[in-house]
C-alpha cells in the first residue's frame, strides 16, 4: 500500500481533526524538527525526520518519539512529560486538549469495525486502509 503524505501541517490537522488549541502547541515543535514529510495514519500522523530514526507520533491528545528528554525540552519546553511505553527509549508529551481517545463509535457505542487485512492479519482501522502494509 502506498504511503499517503501530507502536503502541510494544515492538511494534517484538518484530515486529524486535531482540537484547535492543540494545534498552535504542536505546530511549535513541528516547526523546530527537522521534517523530512507528514505522514498519515488511521488515528495520528508521523513527522519523519531528514536526519532518519524514530518519527514523531502525533496523536490526537499526546505527541511520542521525541528521541530523548533533552529533545523534549529543546523543541516543547518545560511541560509536563513522560516516557513513552509505546515506543521505548523515547518520550511523550500531552497536548492541551488531552481527553481519552475512545476511536470510532456509532450512536448507541458499539464501536465501528475495519475488519482484518487480507495481506498480514492486522485489525483494520474503520478506514480499511491497513497502518502496517
Amino acid at each position: 500500500m502506498e504511503r499517503e503524505v501530507y502536503e502541510s501541517l494544515k492538511d494534517a490537522f484538518r484530515d486529524q481533526r486535531t482540537h484547535e488549541d492543540n494545534q498552535a502547541f504542536i505546530r511549535r515543535f513541528v516547526e523546530k524538527t527537522d521534517t523530512h514529510s507528514l505522514v498519515r495514519f488511521s488515528n495520528h500522523f508521523r513527522v519523519e525526520r531528514l536526519s532518519g530514526g524514530v518519527a514523531l507520533r502525533v496523536h490526537s491528545g499526546s505527541t511520542i518519539g521525541f528521541r530523548s528528554e533533552q529533545e523534549l525540552l529543546d523543541l516543547v519546553g518545560d511541560v509536563d512529560r513522560f516516557e513513552s511505553r509505546h515506543l521505548p527509549g523515547t518520550w511523550g508529551v500531552r497536548h492541551p486538549q488531552h481527553g481519552p481517545w475512545r476511536g470510532p463509535t456509532i450512536r448507541n457505542g458499539n464501536r465501528l469495525d475495519g475488519g482484518v487485512c487480507p495481506n498480514c492479519g492486522n485489525r483494520l482501522p474503520v478506514s480499511r486502509r491497513c497502518d502496517f502494509c
